[in-house]
Order: C-alpha cells, then structure tokens, then sequence
C-alpha cells in the first residue's frame, strides 16, 4: 500500500479552510488556491505514474488500473478491494 496521506493530508486541510472563511474574498482566494492544490497533487501522481509505467516501454491494463488506485488514495477515496 503507498503512502499518499501529505497529499491527502494537505487537500483535505485546504478545502476544510476554504469552507471555514467568512470573508467572501478570502474564500474566493481561498478556493482558487485548493484547486491548484489538488490538481497539483493529482499531477505529480500522474508524472510519478508515467515515469514507473514507461520503465518497460508499454503501458498495460494493469498499470493503468494502479493509476485509478494511486489518483483515489491520493484524494483519501480509498476502497477494500477483495
């Protein structure tokens, strides 16, 4: 199992602010700031992704599934699978 709780953890904290704001500006500003967050964070596991699944030179069903699994646990969206 990979460790994506800073991501997760930083997310999370973002949006949790964002929601506790009572000046609209700042929450504005406050909301602007956790989307580049998550879709930062969302990208850099895409690029580590990318990097480990080019390694061999294709890309398999398989590793593409890991991705779908990466990209949940980094947003905290983590599921038994059985």
């Amino acid at each position: 199992m990979k460790d994506y709780t800073l991501g997760a953890v930083g997310s999370a904290a973002s949006w949790i602010c964002t929601i506790a704001q009572t000046n609209e500006i700042f929450q504005f500003a406050m909301l602007i700031l956790s989307i580049l967050s998550t879709i930062f964070t969302i990208a850099f596991t895409i690029y580590k992704w990318y990097n480990k699944a080019k390694e061999d030179g294709k890309i398999t069903k398989e590793e593409i599934e890991d991705l779908a699994d990466d990209i949940s646990e980094t947003l905290g969206k983590t599921e038994d699978k059985k």
